[in-house]
């Protein structure tokens, strides 16, 4: 029997791995936090303390799942690259994987759109390029990204300031943790699609 987030992984023919992992087993993910959420406060507001405490926790997860797929996707691309390279030693292959790997960004920290840029340029991907010449609104899901990266961070560390600033604007919200799963969401599918075309220009070969 498949289930429905196996349904999903075998419909998405022509996306990477990471993306499909995204929309479904990470996506799974999300969605039992918001079940949770909802089993606490009700379909109300719910009590403030307890309500901004659960979104403080889906939006460091949202972080969290986001990272994990760019790391993925990364990896992913790292591999095509090196398997369609003409190199056929193993140790060699084991070797020139690493170098594109060693003191990666996304290894540690946040997925700050620098980090990300850095990283993918390590495969010769203009990131912010690519994606801004196909997506008008690329500029704003950075922003978003940006956004809900400065909350999670607030939120972890617990930050009086920034926890202050963040709940000026509204930023410890369901809905705003809503809003940005939504930028997230396309971004991913916007990073899936420029990367597959980088690597397929770049080797000649379609990487998925």
């Amino acid at each position: 029997m498949v289930t429905l987030l196996g349904a999903f992984t075998l419909f998405c023919v022509g996306v990477s791995r990471a993306y499909a992992a995204w929309r479904s087993s990470r996506a799974a993910e999300l969605d039992r936090m918001e079940s949770i959420h909802r089993q606490i406060t009700g379909s109300g507001a719910g009590r403030r303390w307890d309500s901004e405490h659960l979104n403080g926790a889906i939006i460091a997860r949202l972080v969290a799942e986001f990272q994990g797929f760019c790391r993925d996707l990364h990896d992913e691309a790292v591999d095509h690259v090196v398997t369609c390279s003409n190199v056929t030693d193993p140790g060699l292959l084991a070797m020139t994987r690493a170098a594109y790997l060693r003191g990666r960004s996304l290894g540690n920290g946040n997925p700050t759109w620098n980090a990300l840029k850095d990283d993918f340029r390590r495969l010769e991907m203009t990131l912010q390029n690519d994606l801004d010449s196909r997506y008008k609104r690329s500029p704003e899901w950075r922003k978003k990204l940006e956004s809900a990266i400065y909350a999670r961070n607030a939120v972890v560390h617990s930050d009086d300031v920034k926890l202050a600033i963040c709940r000026a604007q509204g930023d410890l919200t369901l809905r705003r943790a809503r809003e940005w799963r939504s930028a997230l969401n396309a971004l991913a599918s916007g990073m899936d699609r420029v990367t597959g075309a980088h690597l397929k220009l770049l080797t000649g070969v379609s990487p998925w």
